[in-house]
């Protein structure tokens, strides 16, 4: 006699076996067939935990190893940069410290020429009275 299933069940079977699953239906197990069923989930599950751990552990000696390269390069390419920079401003000190000894030269000699021609009106100090 078929059963007409009502909202969230399923028909399993045909014919004379037919069966309603619901979510009220009970499933009965074997203790056996539970613990093999149990048991291959847990090595599966502990497979799949050692597979991903070596290979985030992996991947983590593998960024160690590149960001060790990466950074030597930067440390080539950065000594290589001040070297030039240094030479540069060498270069650029020479006359620049000459324009500077030049002004300092300038300035003394009109400082010098300004005190000679300028009189001093206090060379006595005056008493306050």
């Amino acid at each position: 006699m078929p059963q007409e299933p009502k909202d969230n069940e399923v028909i399993i079977g045909n014919g004379q076996n037919q069966r309603v699953i619901g979510p009220n239906t009970v499933i009965q197990v074997n203790l056996k067939t539970l613990m093999m069923v149990l048991g291959i989930l847990l090595s599966g599950l502990t497979t799949a935990w050692i597979n991903i751990t070596n290979k985030i552990e992996s991947s983590n000696e593998k960024t160690q190893i590149e960001l060790k390269e990466l950074s030597q390069k930067i440390e080539t390419i950065k000594d290589e940069n001040i070297k030039n920079l240094k030479s540069e401003l060498e270069l650029l000190k020479k006359p620049v410290n000459s324009v500077i000894l030049e002004k300092q030269s300038q300035m003394q000699d009109q400082n010098i020429t300004n005190s000679n021609n300028s009189t001093v009106e206090n060379s006595k100090p005056n008493l306050p009275k």
